[in-house]
């Protein structure tokens, strides 16, 4: 808290500070307890990729209460469902998180009453995919969660990534996968840097992509393979390539031949981790 400096988020040419990110989620966390929604409770956060969803999701943490995330295109049908079996008591959207620090601007507000979550507590409900036909959510505990934030700069430096050697995060990652939440915010804002969070669009246009990077230079890319794989082989993004210190993958192997790739496009200061 206040101990970081700089541009904590971009989107859609938005910035927003670290002075700012924080008093946004203060706002929203001392609005949700107000409500009713704290300790043990539960918020789904159902939004596109934004700043004001990453907002809404560490504002409810601050709260104490546990975060849902939903994909803002998820059928209505499943999303009740989904809601009702994991006990959602509210659902924060852009229109929702906007209200809440609208009505907040100008006013005076205190974190000190905040109610504090016990290490058993619900921290963050993970949506399965639904697959067998009945959306369910996994619980992390406020302790577990406690634990990784704390030790997560660590972490870094064990797989030798070295906080030091990159200004931005820039995570060309669905919405739903679990590395947003464990890996892409957390190795940004928990460490004083730049997160960029791709659009929908921008993560499809090589064009648009390849411009964030060239934009912010000394970046660390988190990606599928896959995803990946149909990057290097563009003339635009290779000649990107050296704007990037550090390579990120999760979810699938990197196949061998994508690595010797990689080693004949990229600097070899360039880093290269499997998540």
């Amino acid at each position: 808290r206040g101990c970081f400096q700089g541009t904590a988020i971009e989107c859609r040419g938005t910035v927003i500070s670290y002075a700012a990110f924080d008093e946004a989620t203060d706002r929203i966390a001392v609005q949700l307890q107000k409500t009713g929604v704290g300790p043990g409770k539960i918020a789904a956060v159902r939004m596109r990729r934004s700043e004001k969803m990453v907002m809404a999701i560490f504002g409810v943490l601050k709260a104490g209460a546990a975060v849902m995330t939903v994909n803002a295109d998820m059928p209505e049908e499943r999303f009740r469902s989904l809601r009702l079996s994991c006990g959602a008591s509210v659902v924060l959207d852009e229109a929702s998180v906007e209200a809440i620090l609208s009505a907040a601007r100008g006013e005076r507000f205190s974190i000190a009453d905040l109610k504090m979550a016990q290490e058993n507590d619900p921290a963050m409900v993970l949506a399965t995919s639904g697959t067998t036909g009945r959306p369910k959510g996994v619980c992390q505990s406020q302790r577990s969660l406690s634990i990784l934030f704390d030790q997560f700069p660590y972490h870094l430096t064990d797989i030798g990534i070295i906080p030091a050697e990159y200004n931005a995060v820039i995570g060309h990652i669905q919405q739903g996968y679990i590395v947003a939440y464990h890996y892409e915010y957390p190795s940004a804002l928990l460490n004083g840097k730049k997160l960029v969070l791709l659009t929908e669009e921008e993560q499809v246009s090589i064009q648009a992509f390849c411009e964030i990077v060239e934009k912010n230079d000394r970046c660390l890319l988190a990606m599928i393979p896959s995803q990946f794989a149909v990057l290097i082989g563009d003339k635009r993004f290779r000649a990107a390539a050296n704007h990037i210190t550090s390579l990120n993958f999760f979810a699938e192997p990197v196949p061998e031949n994508l690595k010797k790739e990689i080693r004949a496009v990229f600097p070899e200061t360039t880093t290269v981790h499997e998540l």
